[in-house]
């Protein structure tokens, strides 16, 4: 358990607390400026506790509106700090509910081709004037998340009326929502924990392939390919025995 002790190289001049009538455990390590605080051109409302144990107050200073926000800044700027894992580990398994499963193009011609002996289903005489997609809501936003992540589109994309309107019509329900910009950032955050997991585990494999071969580098690289679409390559390179 960490010692949250009192912050050190703060100004007397520079009065702050946790904001009146707050409940959330946060607001102990991040206060509430009573008077707003310029640095570098830009004003600031908070500061953060753990911040100043390691920086000099100007650059310990934020803007945090509400709790979230306030424990988006722990989990960036201090990872390893308890709270700081505890609404990470929170976060992702909250977003788990969001993950989908797409099955290749090639099973799911499979499934749709009907076998020779299958009974021929007559189409209904009365037409369905109505219709719901057979997934949930959190299935919807996780099919949406996953396009703007595989595509590199930003959360803007599906926050139009006429995007509602589409998403409305595909799915039969008149109040179909999207992931909010917070939820849409926890699935992010998940896909890439587990894209690092993945990454880590392979290279671990890998290394063991080479007989634990040392000065093994590991180079990364970003582009876009004609059809402008975010690439990102990683390579491995060693020296042998020899």
């Amino acid at each position: 358990m960490e010692e949250e002790g009192a912050p050190n190289g703060i100004p007397d001049h520079i009065v702050h607390s946790p904001p009146k009538n707050a409940t959330d455990p946060v607001w102990n390590l991040i206060h509430r400026l009573e008077k707003p605080a310029t640095y570098k051109g830009k004003a600031y409302t908070h500061i953060c506790l753990l911040c100043v144990r390691t920086k000099v107050w100007q650059e310990s200073i934020c803007r945090v509106g509400n709790a979230s926000n306030a424990k988006s800044h722990l989990v960036s700027s201090h990872k390893k700090y308890d709270m700081a894992v505890q609404v990470h580990q929170h976060r992702l398994s909250r977003s788990d509910r969001h993950m989908v499963h797409v099955a290749p193009k090639a099973e799911v011609k499979r499934q749709a081709s009907p076998s020779p002996t299958s009974p021929v289903v007559q189409p209904s005489m009365r037409q369905k004037t109505w219709w719901k997609a057979p997934v949930s809501r959190d299935q919807i936003s996780g099919h949406i998340a996953r396009w703007l992540i595989r595509d590199g589109l930003a959360h803007n994309m599906v926050t139009t009326p006429a995007f509602h309107d589409f998403l409305a019509g595909v799915t039969g329900d008149a109040n179909a929502t999207i992931p909010s910009s917070k939820t849409y950032n926890d699935i992010l955050d998940n896909h890439f924990e587990r894209f690092t997991q993945d990454a880590s585990k392979l290279f671990l494999e890998e290394f063991k392939e080479l007989d634990e071969t040392p000065f093994m580098a590991v180079e990364h690289d970003l582009w876009t390919n004609s059809s402008t679409n975010s690439i990102v390559g990683v390579s491995g390179s060693f020296i042998d025995r020899q």
